[in-house]
């Protein structure tokens, strides 16, 4: 099921890599650089219909030698509607078992262990819109 209307779906990443990794419904736009929800179809008006939920899942971070502990992820987010998302973040000693995700605090603050590899992952939920169809 696809959300109709003309939701914004932008986030931008305060952490200090880009926007590579994987996307399940997702893309960074091309103008604002932000992430946002892919857009499946546009409605009779021609607005913009985007896709009910996706994420995306950065690339493994790997911290080395070079970390004493994990701080905070901040993000800025632009909404028109009743969007949300959600931040997760998992990590793992040897870049092959990795814990569960767990979501970061309402601060940003970063739940998870102090481990060398970290992955983050950002799920964005389009918000409902009501439309009136006339058949």
């Amino acid at each position: 099921m696809a959300v109709v209307g003309g939701n914004l779906e932008t986030k931008e990443i305060g952490l200090p890599f880009g926007l590579s990794g994987t996307h399940r419904n997702t893309q960074v736009d091309t103008v604002t650089g932000f992430l946002k929800l892919v857009e499946v179809d546009k409605d009779g008006l021609g607005n913009p219909v985007y896709a009910e939920e996706g994420y995306w899942e950065s690339d493994v971070i790997d911290f080395a030698e070079k970390f004493a502990d994990y701080d905070k992820v901040f993000i800025t987010s632009t909404s028109m509607g009743a969007d949300s998302y959600a931040i997760q973040t998992r990590v793992s000693e040897d870049n092959l078992t990795w814990s569960a995700w767990t979501p970061i605090a309402l601060d940003g603050t970063i739940q998870s262990d102090t481990k060398r590899y970290i992955q983050v992952k950002i799920i964005l939920y389009a918000g409902f819109v009501s439309d009136i169809f006339i058949v």
